[in-house]
């Protein structure tokens, strides 16, 4: 959990507002304070394969069942790990490991049947990496921007900040959580697509797809 729970106003309504991230880069010699979600009996926590405690899921109170809330966990750089159980036996593990600094982007695809009619759409996900390709959340300096060339146009740009003022039109958006999202429109006509994202300090990434 990043803060604490926040009340804000929207649109004249007060609502409630309580940040949460996952990863395991935090300061150092600090404590956390973490959830854990899951419908098994129990889960442990490890930080370092050091045991934390077992916490059973309060299934039979529904304000808190299949949530279940870790105070003061101190934080080792290295990996916390979450095993859940039910009648003692592992169903499931989560785990978070503390990355290094982001030094390049990585782009994926959601629609790898991207249809040339006119409609259909491409979002495109970049992610900041460290050296080992995995993701770095912290990562929330620097405007990505967006270069499309081919059979395609950018129609939006996102970054998954419900709280953001930034538009969702023009071809840059900043890093939230490491995070930025190109959303595409293919042309009517089948071709190549190419495109190209940017961060000043990081190495860029670019991808080439194919419409059909």
């Amino acid at each position: 959990m990043d803060s604490e729970k926040e009340n804000i106003e929207w649109n004249d309504i007060t609502v409630g507002h309580l940040p949460l991230s996952a990863h395991w880069n935090r300061a150092a010699g600090s404590k956390q304070n973490l959830f854990t979600f899951t419908n098994a009996e129990e889960v442990e926590l490890l930080v370092n394969g050091k045991s934390i405690g077992v916490q059973k899921n309060n299934i039979t109170d529904t304000a808190k069942r299949n949530m279940i809330y870790w105070q003061g966990v101190p934080y080792h750089a290295g990996k916390v790990v979450a095993i859940a159980r039910t009648g003692g036996k592992e169903i499931a593990r989560h785990e978070l490991e503390t990355t290094g600094k982001a030094v390049a982007l990585k782009m994926e695809i959601e629609n790898r049947d991207w249809k040339a009619d006119g409609k259909e759409l491409q979002y495109v996900n970049v992610y900041a990496v460290d050296r080992k390709g995995r993701r770095v959340f912290t990562a929330d300096k620097g405007d990505v921007s967006f270069e499309v060339s081919g059979a395609s146009r950018l129609i939006a740009v996102d970054n998954g900040d419900h709280f953001s003022n930034e538009l969702f039109n023009g071809n840059k958006r900043s890093l939230h959580n490491g995070f930025a999202m190109g959303i595409l429109r293919s042309a009517q006509t089948a071709g190549v697509v190419g495109i190209r994202a940017s961060v000043p300090g990081l190495k860029s990434a670019e991808l080439k797809m194919t419409t059909k």
